[in-house]
This record gives C-alpha cells, sequence and structure tokens, in this order.
C-alpha cells in the first residue's frame, strides 16, 4: 500500500515549556520556522510571506541605493522644490519600505503562532522527572575534593 508523502497531522504537537520558548527563539531568527517546527502548517506560510518580504526588499533596496546615488545632488539643490523631492523620494522608497512591511507582517505573526504554542505547552521543562540533566558540578563522575 502506497503512503502519503505528506500525511496532515491530526493534533498538534504537545511539548513542554522550554521547547516552546525555542519554537520561539526560531521564529525571531526567521518567521514561521519555529511554528513550522512546533507543528503548525501556518508556519509555511509565514516562511513564504517572510522570504517575500525579504526578496523584495533586497531587490528594490538595490534600486533604491542606486536611484539616490544618483540623485543624491538634486536633494541638495537649493533651488529645487522640495515637496517635489519628498514626491521622488517617496515613489523610490515605497517597495523597499513595502517589503520590510511585508517581512514585519510574517514576523508579527509568528509571534502570535509562537505565544499559541507557548500557551498550550505543558507546564515544566528540563528539571520535570523524566527528562535528563546534567549531573551538577563536582558531582558523579568528579573525583572528590581534595584528592
Amino acid at each position: 500500500m502506497p503512503t502519503k508523502p505528506f500525511s496532515p497531522n491530526p493534533q498538534p504537537v504537545n511539548v513542554d515549556r522550554q521547547t516552546a520558548w525555542g519554537y520561539c527563539t526560531a521564529n525571531l531568527a526567521l518567521p514561521g520556522s519555529g511554528s513550522a517546527a512546533g507543528g503548525r502548517k501556518i508556519g509555511y506560510a509565514q516562511m513564504t510571506l517572510a522570504f517575500l518580504g525579504l526578496g523584495v526588499s533586497l531587490v528594490s533596496g538595490v534600486r533604491f541605493i542606486v536611484w539616490g546615488l544618483k540623485n543624491l545632488p538634486h536633494f541638495y539643490d537649493a533651488s529645487a522644490d522640495p515637496l517635489d523631492a519628498l514626491q521622488e523620494l517617496w515613489r523610490a522608497a515605497r517597495w523597499p519600505l513595502a517589503g520590510l512591511g511585508l517581512f514585519a507582517l510574517a514576523w508579527l505573526w509568528a509571534l502570535v503562532t509562537s505565544l499559541s504554542l507557548f500557551h498550550q505547552a505543558k507546564p515544566g521543562g528540563a528539571s520535570e522527572p523524566g527528562h535528563w540533566s546534567p549531573p551538577p558540578a563536582g558531582g558523579a563522575g568528579q573525583p572528590p575534593a581534595g584528592r
């Protein structure tokens, strides 16, 4: 019987608070990565939106820098109309700002998902019974003091 390559996950991943903090930290670095790791399929949409925002801001940001270097003398011209210069600046800067806005939207969306994962997490963490924790300093495996 063939298996499905992408079978749906009917139940969300039940994690402890420490793991939920890890997902939240991953979402801070790349929106959607922690959400996807936490079992939320919406994380893939968040990552897509974040990459789209980064791509738009990268491509249009380079074009904006080139435009700015070409038009820099125009902004220092005392006889130029300041409102006209401001309108030109807005036309050149709106796409890089739109890309940053898309990334910010993805980041906020991932933050809401992170808080949801954290809210649904089980209390406890590494100190909970059944979890491995490293031995205390000077504990097992250490020679007694004075030798």
